[in-house]
């Protein structure tokens, strides 16, 4: 069985692991929750070696075996575009996010640039977690356990955490960079 290293990281800090013959294994920071970020892996492998392959006897097929429980399993497709996202047009060069704040009153606010710098819980609805210093979202005013509702117009609360990401991401993609 190879040897493979797994990285995780929620927080987007970089870290690094000790691999095999004390090579240095580094992860690239993970975007974690961090909204409207360039790197969006969060998981990366390293295959040190290949098992020997078994010598194939002639009128033989190898039986395929059921999945380990502790092997990772193979994920669906997701599509590449958002197309199945219910997403609104660009509205004049800004993205509207509507939150509503843990008073339960609503809060329009309009964002002209990107990132925007807002870690989001994993969960849905989206809920503000974290607020990156210097950010845009520091500027604007957005706090922590603010709850997103609508991106451009379109209720998102009733969308997967994944979707609701992959949303703010295509939403976010036009602006320019702070």
């Amino acid at each position: 069985r190879p040897w493979v290293s797994r990285w995780r990281s929620s927080t987007g800090v970089p870290f690094v692991n000790q691999g095999p013959q004390g090579t240095a294994l580094q992860a690239p920071a993970a975007m974690g929750a961090y909204c409207c970020s360039e790197a969006e892996k969060t998981e990366y492998s390293v295959v040190d070696s290949m098992p020997a392959e078994a010598p194939k006897q002639p009128g033989k097929e190898l039986a395929e075996r059921p999945p380990q429980a502790n092997e990772p399993q193979p994920r669906p497709e997701e599509p590449q575009t958002g197309e199945s996202l219910p997403l609104p047009p660009p509205v004049d060069d800004k993205v509207v996010l509507l939150f509503e704040l843990p008073d339960s009153t609503d809060k329009t606010m309009d964002v002209r640039q990107k990132p925007l710098g807002a870690g989001f819980k994993k969960t849905s609805p989206l809920v503000t977690q974290s607020i990156k210093p210097g950010s845009v979202a520091e500027e604007m005013g957005i706090l922590a356990g603010w709850k997103l509702k609508a991106i451009n117009g379109a209720n998102i609360l009733d969308l997967s955490f994944d979707d609701s990401m992959k949303a703010l991401q295509i939403a976010f993609k036009p602006l320019p960079r702070e």
